[in-house]
């Protein structure tokens, strides 16, 4: 208040002192008194004026000045603090993760609490000298990952059209599926359709079904027949079981595998969260109760070390047989399991909304080649 009072005895004092006159061409001072004279004098006075007040301004105290807030930017909410948010929550740590982040833990530790103010709520409880996610936190970091998701999507899909692509399919592969038919598959899509990108993730199932939720991915392909909601689980082809051995192992005295006997040493399996679907598959064998419980030597998360593993001497391992030859390995032996143990099949998954033509497509060649089996 103090400052529009003095910004106005200012105005009024120069409007007194300099309004009347106006120089002449020989520097002397006239009289306004002629009515054509009076807009130039009226621009003439104004540009006077403001720099007269400004000048007195700046001489006077910096307290005198009232700093008006403003919500310009407000509601701006900047995507590498989105970034800084979740390596926070997942370090739990400001120091640690400035460090990943290449800043001083202060200016991090600013970015959120501006985030935290733009939400309007707290994001992470910081007492005790520990940081944690409050439950507005966890939602948020769901928030933040599909919104960085989406905008990693969005600039991938405009290079891809810089580059000549017309359509697009992100396919997700869960637990660790490398199959031949995939491989089939995914050249058959390059040779008939060149102009539709496709990209590929590896995730875990659980994953996979929430970036088919979110829109994150077109497609998926798991070993998990588990029904699932919101989500539409198809077969498109099975393959037999098979058993890694070590060699000079009793196992190899048969021809196929019974899995009373696999059981008594020690096995190698999918690991029951990023491997889950072929968990769950290895775990539906042994769900009669009659089995003894099973004696785990390592959970592993694809075929690869799980061959390096049995190889070591660590146990025997059970996969598909078709990725399991892929990671051949002069120490292991493949052998099919007993013809009790029924094939193992692939899924593909699709979400209840219509399919675009590029996914209607790979979905048919998908089911071809299922039908016609490896060439």
């Amino acid at each position: 208040m103090a400052s529009s009072v003095n910004r106005c005895t200012i105005i009024q004092k120069a409007r007194r002192l300099v309004y009347p006159f106006v120089p002449d061409a020989r520097g002397e001072q006239r009289s306004v008194v002629n009515g054509r004279n009076i807009q130039a004098w009226e621009a003439f006075s104004s540009w006077c004026l403001i720099r007269f007040v400004f000048k007195l301004e700046s001489k006077c105290s910096v307290r005198c000045r009232k700093i008006i807030p403003t919500t310009e930017g407000r509601n701006t909410m900047r995507i590498r603090h989105l970034h800084y948010f979740l390596i926070v929550a997942e370090e739990q740590s400001f120091a640690r993760a400035a460090a990943r982040v290449h800043i001083e833990p202060s200016p991090l530790s600013r970015a959120i609490k501006d985030l935290e103010n733009q939400l309007g709520v707290r994001l992470l409880d910081r007492a005790k000298g520990r940081i944690r996610l409050t439950w507005p936190g966890e939602v948020f970091r769901e928030e933040a990952r599909r919104m960085l998701a989406f905008m990693d999507s969005a600039q991938t899909r405009v290079t891809s059209a810089s580059q000549g692509f017309r359509g697009r399919l992100r396919i997700g592969l869960a637990d660790g599926l490398a199959q031949p038919r995939l491989t089939q598959l995914l050249a058959r899509c390059r040779e008939e359709e060149p102009r539709t990108e496709i990209r590929i993730a590896e995730m875990t199932v659980n994953e996979m079904l929430q970036a088919l939720r979110h829109d994150q991915i077109d497609v998926g392909f798991t070993v998990d027949g588990e029904t699932t909601n919101g989500c539409v689980k198809e077969m498109v082809w099975a393959e037999r079981p098979a058993i890694a051995i070590p060699t000079r192992h009793p196992l190899l005295s048969f021809d196929k595998i019974p899995l009373g006997e696999a059981i008594r040493y020690p096995l190698i399996l999918c690991h029951p969260e990023r491997c889950a679907g072929g968990h769950n598959v290895i775990r539906r064998w042994f769900n009669d109760g009659a089995s003894p419980s099973l004696s785990v030597a390592e959970y592993v998360s694809g075929h690869e070390p799980m061959i390096m593993l049995v190889a070591a001497g660590y146990g025997i391992g059970i996969g598909l047989e078709s990725q399991i030859a892929l990671y051949s390995h002069p120490d292991v032996i493949i052998r099919l399991v007993a013809d009790e143990v029924p094939n193992t099949a692939t899924f593909i998954v699709t979400t209840e909304k219509a399919a675009s033509r590029e996914l209607e497509r790979f979905i048919k060649r998908a089911q071809e080649i299922g039908r016609i089996g490896i060439n």
